[in-house]
């Protein structure tokens, strides 16, 4: 059964504009008790530490049915809706929705989107280096 679930923390490392080595979309969330809580009942077979640090996960692409389906990276969204092509920087104040799923191997699930509550900016790391 699909259900969707919402987990709100900090942004503590995220690949969201390009899938990583494995062809996915990361974001690490640092959950608050609350959603550690509803995260921990909800089954899902991804683990969490114990500062309530999950990574979350899209693949690029998925088979489905036999058939390969491209999902593309997860939206980010403002408060408003509005999509968000900002980078998302350590410590931004965001909610994830997730949808898990029934496997063969426990409930499993993928990132569908992402709201940014209050953004930290990305510091630049190419500029001026004091030479």
């Amino acid at each position: 059964m699909t259900e969707y679930h919402y987990f709100k923390g900090i942004a503590r490392y995220n690949r969201l504009r390009q899938p990583d080595d494995y062809g996915n979309y990361v974001i690490q969330v640092e959950m608050d008790e609350e959603s550690a809580d509803k995260y921990r009942n909800s089954g899902i077979q991804v683990a969490i530490d114990d500062e309530n640090k999950v990574y979350f996960r899209r693949p690029d692409t998925k088979t489905i049915n036999k058939e390969l389906v491209e999902l593309g990276p997860p939206m980010v969204i403002d408060t408003e809706g509005t999509k968000l092509d900002d980078l998302i920087g350590q410590g931004s104040e965001v909610v994830v929705k997730v949808r898990s799923y029934d496997t063969r191997k426990g409930v499993g699930h993928t990132l569908d989107a992402i709201q940014v509550r209050n953004l930290v900016p990305v510091e630049s790391t190419h500029g001026d280096y004091n030479f």
